[in-house]
């Protein structure tokens, strides 16, 4: 079998859509991960690529397009709307790239987290001045600091849940992954996790917003969709942990 072949059958599972998995976010499944998927056919096996050197580009190009979103005026807006959602394909590509080879750490996987977070600050922080400077609103801050609460709220919660189930034998990567039934269903149900409104769906939202020159606009849909995320993550999480 060809390289291209084996690498296309081993990372064929990290774009499959079913139960008993914690990445069933819209843009995650019909974006990052077949993105990453198509990257890493090509360059899995390079060996100058590796999982965490994935993780600093991911963050790099997050960083670039933050950049550009705060202080590159309009006519930049849509370049940084492309480097923020390649970050997202660019994340999912680093955990596909450890599970092939492998080599995944606990290393890896702290510097994954870590560097999500530092993102949402930056992106945040960003969208927070420009919207400022075009509004002269500074209520604005606020509500970037609500939604980069509201994110930290949902990982750590969900991370806790994660660890509990680990501490009582009940790992939830360990079970068997369950494939949605292909049919009507399936892209209706596709279609609706488009308004949970997850981690990386935001990535899609604001690059909708710099796109038709409106940053501002994705701090509002922020502030109506990320509180509430954040309280039924809380809910969801402390009742997964204390049930029987």
């Amino acid at each position: 079998m060809s390289g291209f072949r084996r690498r296309w059958a081993a990372l064929r599972p990290g774009i499959s859509v079913g139960e008993h998995t914690n990445n069933l976010d819209f843009w995650g499944i019909v974006f990052g991960r077949p993105l990453a998927f198509l990257l890493l056919v090509l360059v899995g096996d390079v060996p100058l690529v590796t999982p965490n050197g994935l993780t600093w580009f991911s963050f790099l190009l997050l960083i670039v397009g933050a950049w550009l979103v705060a202080f590159g005026g309009p006519e930049w807006w849509i370049l940084a709307a492309v480097l923020v959602n390649l970050n997202v394909a660019v994340d999912c590509a680093d955990g596909q790239l450890a599970r092939y080879r492998k080599v995944s750490s606990p290393y890896g996987s702290y510097l994954d987290k870590v560097t999500d977070y530092l993102s949402f600050l930056l992106l945040f922080a960003a969208l927070a001045h420009v919207s400022v400077q075009l509004t002269g609103e500074t209520y604005y801050i606020y509500i970037a600091m609500l939604g980069l609460f509201s994110q930290v709220m949902v990982g750590y919660v969900k991370w806790l849940s994660i660890a509990d189930r680990l501490g009582k034998g009940k790992a939830l990567l360990d079970l068997p992954l369950k494939p949605w039934p292909r049919g009507p269903g399936f892209w209706l149900r596709l279609f609706l996790k488009l308004f949970e409104f997850r981690e990386p769906d935001i990535y899609l939202w604001v690059g909708i917003a710099l796109v038709i020159g409106k940053p501002h606009w994705a701090l509002w849909l922020v502030l109506v969709t990320q509180p509430p995320v954040m309280l039924g993550a809380v809910f969801v999480r402390g009742w997964q942990m204390v049930r029987p």
